[in-house]
């Protein structure tokens, strides 16, 4: 009721107070996540009206991430904040250089919610399932995203995008996998419904922008991320924990299987690596790291990768740069052996059309076991 009250008064509240009442609320989120994190406090969540309080942490949530898309003077933060793209792209510049004030609320939201699709209880996965939360979570990965795109375009990640990325990051991460293990069957048809599988493979995997921080003072926990394709691999590790769900989510498999086919994503990181000797390093290694992801897939992407000559580019570009080998020792061996099968195949194949090809000797007879030619003199 505090938290709600206080969420209320920052439309109307002036900038230095609009401050104290978001650090008071991130307080009271903080405390919250405290909470939900002890299982022996669980309870004090849970007894809540548990509907109530997880579509209210989930609206928050979105109000949050959607912050650069409001428009200005408007009273909802959600009004086409995914689907205009006629708005979308004038708000976007109107928020060109603005700070999110309400973006650090969306840490400990996400860290409370992502403790709710962890325990896995089922009064919890039933208010969930009430709040149609697996779409809401799907919408809420396009949000995060696209602002991430954003800032990178307008390479103003210094304005408050830095300071919350890397927990972010391991929050929807870690959402997403709890999400696929979790019992309820409706949160990952919800998760369907949403459009961020088809994103995923139409965009996020082919994504290649970079932070534009190298030569800013920044935070020790985001080094790592520095010089990377941070959309790009993200998108991969997704790719990855959805590959690895047939056995728990396999609607979201299959599904993701059809779109890396239908937006020919297989087609597009083979090009990377038969360009191995002008792309660069970066996108050669992520290009490697995908299909080290693929190859979880097995048999049901084994044709795509056929066909894209897949086999024969790895076999090439690791011939080309032996030191790779030992960075994807799994893929290196892999695509090893397939090449060996492909050759013994053709052996194989060369071997019996020799075998049973006409005489070069005698036109009117074939080289056909003894038995076969019995066969025929008896019926002339």
């Amino acid at each position: 009721k505090l938290a709600d009250r206080l969420w209320s008064t920052l439309e109307n509240s002036k900038e230095t107070n609009k401050i104290y009442v978001i650090n008071v609320l991130r307080t009271i989120f903080e405390v919250w996540d405290w909470l939900c994190a002890d299982r022996s406090l669980h309870g004090l969540v849970v007894d809540i009206e548990t509907g109530n309080v997880v579509g209210w942490l989930l609206e928050k949530l979105t109000i949050s991430l959607s912050e650069f898309r409001k428009e200005k003077g408007a009273t909802n933060y959600l009004s086409d904040a995914l689907y205009d793209k006629r708005k979308i792209k004038k708000t976007e510049q109107s928020h060109k250089y603005s700070i999110m004030k309400l973006l650090p609320l969306s840490i400990p939201l996400q860290r409370i919610i992502t403790v709710f699709v962890k325990l896995n209880e089922p009064e919890l996965n039933e208010a969930l399932e009430r709040n149609n939360f697996g779409h809401v979570f799907g919408e809420q990965l396009q949000l995060q995203y696209d602002f991430l795109k954003l800032a990178m375009d307008f390479e103003t990640e210094r304005l408050g995008l830095l300071d919350v990325y890397v927990e972010q990051n391991e929050n929807r991460l870690s959402t997403l996998e709890y999400l696929l293990k979790s019992k309820s069957s409706v949160l990952k048809t919800q998760f369907l419904k949403s459009r961020f599988v088809e994103r995923l493979a139409a965009e996020y995997i082919k994504d290649s922008r970079e932070f534009s921080v190298r030569f800013n003072k920044i935070d020790l926990k985001f080094l790592a991320y520095r010089q990377s394709y941070p959309i790009r691999n993200e998108a991969i590790s997704i790719m990855s924990e959805l590959l690895r769900s047939k056995e728990t989510a396999y609607e979201l498999y299959t599904e993701l299987i059809q779109r890396l086919c239908r937006h020919q994503v297989i087609a597009h990181e083979s090009a990377i690596i038969q360009s191995y000797s002008s792309a660069p390093e970066l996108k050669l290694q992520t290009a490697l790291v995908f299909f080290s992801a693929v190859l979880q897939a097995g048999d049901d992407i084994d044709r795509a990768l056929k066909d894209e000559g897949v086999t024969e580019s790895v076999n090439e570009l690791l011939r080309a740069r032996p030191r790779l080998k030992n960075e994807f020792p799994v893929l290196a061996k892999y695509f090893s052996l397939r090449c060996c099968l492909h050759r013994a195949c053709a052996l194989l194949i060369k071997g019996c059309l020799l075998y049973t090809s006409p005489s070069p000797r005698d036109l009117s007879t074939s080289r056909m076991p003894s038995s076969a030619c019995k066969k025929k003199k008896k019926k002339k």
